[in-house]
């Protein structure tokens, strides 16, 4: 995750134009493969 969160940054600042992430994913892996992650 410490590898590929910051290129996921730079990717998502092209795709939403927005400029501002936390500097370290706030989530954890564990959270984000849950399939509670996403709202229905």
């Amino acid at each position: 995750m410490e590898d590929v969160y910051p290129l996921a940054t730079i990717s998502a600042e092209r795709e939403t134009g927005l400029s501002s992430f936390p500097e370290t994913c706030p989530y954890k892996l564990t959270e984000i493969l849950s399939p509670e992650f996403l709202p229905q």
